[in-house]
């Protein structure tokens, strides 16, 4: 962080941000993110405006957007190395508490994930899967009609999915602990 005496006598810090050095008053901007939290037992720091998508704070400040648990890392703490993320100790996305945040590279964020219990489920298979376009049922079906000699593009078409999918379910690629028995 590169900040000269004047700067600090003023309460302002020079920031790196996209490879660029910003002017923050770090008074107005605590108080800022002071007014947008509500403190709960925890001890956490709960970002109450508005979020993204994936259930993170965000706001703009002096016209530069912002993660909220980032600005408050940056306005409490200092710059962010570059390539590194900003983890939440307390493993709750809306916190700002600067105590409960701590910077880590990739490797250190899906540690982290992991031992919180955060990671992907590879023994999701199937329809339990989230990202799931077929049922079970559907794929016993894919496979009998295939059997009967329906081509793959016309059961794709059946089940308003891609051709690549059927394939990788006729080859036992996809969905292979569904099996059917001959009669």
């Amino acid at each position: 962080m590169v900040c000269t005496f004047a700067c600090r006598a003023n309460r302002t810090s020079s920031i790196l941000v996209l490879g660029i050095y910003i002017k923050i008053d770090k008074k107005k901007a605590k108080q800022r993110l002071l007014k947008r939290i509500e403190k709960v037992k925890s001890g956490c720091w709960i970002w109450k405006r508005s979020k993204t998508d994936v259930g993170y704070g965000h706001l703009t400040f002096d016209g530069i957007y912002y993660s909220a648990h980032r600005f408050s890392y940056i306005i409490y703490k200092g710059e962010i190395p570059k390539g590194l993320f900003v983890l939440h100790k307390c493993d709750n996305r809306l916190c700002v508490n600067p105590k409960h945040l701590f910077v880590g590279n990739q490797s250190d964020n899906m540690k982290d994930c992991y031992i919180k219990n955060r990671h992907a489920r590879i023994s999701v298979l199937g329809q339990e899967a989230w990202n799931s376009k077929l049922k079970d049922k559907d794929v016993v079906k894919i496979k009998k009609l295939y059997k009967m000699g329906l081509i793959q593009k016309k059961i794709a078409e059946m089940f308003n999915v891609d051709r690549s999918l059927i394939s990788r379910v006729i080859n036992n690629k996809r969905w292979k602990h569904i099996v059917i028995i001959p009669q």
